[in-house]
């Protein structure tokens, strides 16, 4: 065999190493994604770490202190500075994505994570989109409703959950707040709807 064949069978085999170990990185990714639904789905929206569960009030002490949860209907919704899906939902509602309730009073956006130029920016960012609570009250607001997962949404009605998600876009909240049937554009996202 020549050289040139000998460097050919080496290209060769090195783009096939290269492309066995993209392929399994993918099916890696994969694999922890179906793992984490296949844990919200077995669990419950209700479980410990999952989120906040459909049918549940908000506690009548954070009711008190925060009257905006107990509103006809209310958006709140779990960020942070130092996370790129987050950061992801918050480019797509600067370009014009996300619900027609963004904007208004209704909206509460909990700015989580640590106090630092990130989350001072995402918070900045946010203001022209709804209420924005920064740290430490964030983190206590998000604790206090069993948020857990960064981008979340949930919908309150009159202090009710209603509506849970883990977001990936903004579109999502439309999903969120238009869709009381349980099912959803986005396969997976919406936790739980009530009926």
């Amino acid at each position: 065999m020549s050289w040139l064949g000998v460097t050919a069978t080496a290209v060769i085999g090195l783009w096939l190493v290269v492309l066995t170990i993209a392929v399994m990185l993918c099916v890696r990714q994969i694999a922890i994604q179906r793992v984490r639904q296949e844990q919200l789905v077995r669990g419950g929206a209700g479980s410990a770490g999952t989120g906040p569960t459909v049918g549940f009030s908000v506690a009548p002490t954070l009711a008190q202190s925060r009257p905006e949860l107990v509103r006809p209907r209310a958006l709140v919704v779990v960020l942070s500075g130092n996370c790129a899906n987050c950061m992801q939902v918050i480019e797509e509602w600067e370009a014009g994505e996300g619900p027609s309730l963004i904007g208004s009073e209704d909206v509460m956006l909990l700015v989580t994570g640590q106090d630092g130029p990130p989350s001072r920016d995402a918070a900045r960012r946010l203001e022209v989109f709804g209420n924005v609570v920064r740290e430490p009250e964030a983190s206590q607001l998000a604790q206090s409703l069993n948020m857990t997962y960064r981008p979340s949404a949930l919908v309150l009605e009159e202090g009710l959950i209603t509506g849970t998600a883990i977001l990936e876009h903004a579109r999502e909240l439309d999903d969120l707040l238009a869709d009381k049937s349980g099912g959803a554009s986005s396969p997976g996202t919406i936790l739980q709807t009530a009926d």
